[in-house]
């Protein structure tokens, strides 16, 4: 979706998975906007300013379901957008998943991770994937293949796979024993990850030999797409909040006009290079 929010109400997870990328974070309940303000009162704020310029939300964290009013925040926005959702699908959050209407959500990522189950075995874990799907909710299963479990990872998205269950496998973006991924990974693995990924921008960044660089290129983030934090700050995209934090475009607690503005990007390499690509139409330095 072109014209998107990408939105962590909080950094607050159930899980520590080693390879998240906002695990350095410092996830605090009394700054966040919801916490703050009440669910119904951030819902409708997000609602009236990006009514009319975005049509889809992507909903993050951390996991959303800690906060407990997350459901009645979906419910709110999914009459005005289209909605995503990332969940680790613990057991706490599948319950809060099976109080909503499946028409609630556009799509539904539930990440498996091998390093913290939660009490969910695989077997347990396709269970639950499919009754969802039954009941007509619009999941998929994502895999991050983390250099270290590379391949048990691999087996386990392989035994979703060829169980028919939708799912993703896909390439692990940080740091790791010194090296810097997904450049860095074997070339065996390389090739693993572009087989299962067919998307340009995954490709790109596969077979780049260093990080993908939108560097004084014009980019229509913060045009058509932004990305809000838990406190409410206001980011062109996730590269500007994590490396320019001070540098956001306003707190939405206070702005009655979205700002509207193409850049050229100042990134040395961008952090997403999904929204890289989409937003500067494919051109790298």
């Amino acid at each position: 979706y072109y014209r998107r929010l990408d939105w962590s109400p909080t950094f607050r997870c159930s899980y520590s998975c080693p390879y998240c990328f906002i695990r350095d974070s410092s996830p605090k309940k009394n700054k966040e906007l919801v916490s703050l303000y009440g669910h119904k009162k951030v819902a409708d704020k997000i609602s009236c300013l990006f009514a009319n310029y975005i049509e889809y939300i992507e909903i993050s964290g951390g996991e959303p379901f800690i906060l407990k009013s997350m459901s009645e925040i979906i419910d709110i926005l999914s009459s005005s957008f289209l909605l995503g959702l990332n969940t680790n699908m613990s057991i706490t959050s599948l319950a809060s998943l099976r109080n909503m209407a499946p028409s609630s959500l556009h799509r539904i990522n539930c990440s498996y991770h091998l390093t913290e189950i939660g009490g969910i075995s695989e077997s347990t874990f396709k269970d639950c994937f499919f009754d969802l799907i039954e009941q007509g909710y619009p999941v998929r299963v994502i895999c991050v293949a983390y250099p270290p479990i590379f391949d048990e990872i691999f087996e386990v998205f392989r035994s979703f796979h060829s169980s028919e269950v939708p799912a993703e496998f896909r390439p692990y973006r940080g740091m790791h024993d010194g090296r810097i991924y997904p450049y860095d990974y074997p070339q065996e693995h390389k090739n693993i990850l572009c087989k299962y990924n067919q998307e340009r921008w995954c490709i790109e960044m596969l077979l780049a030999k260093k990080p993908v660089s939108y560097q004084g290129i014009e980019c229509n983030a913060g045009k058509y797409s932004y990305y809000l934090d838990p406190e409410g700050k206001l980011y062109r995209c996730v590269t500007d909040a994590s490396i320019n934090k001070n540098q956001h475009l306003g707190n939405i607690s206070s702005m009655n006009i979205l700002p509207r503005e193409s850049n050229m990007c100042g990134h040395e390499h961008c952090l997403c290079p999904y929204h890289g690509n989409l937003y500067t139409n494919g051109i790298t330095v």
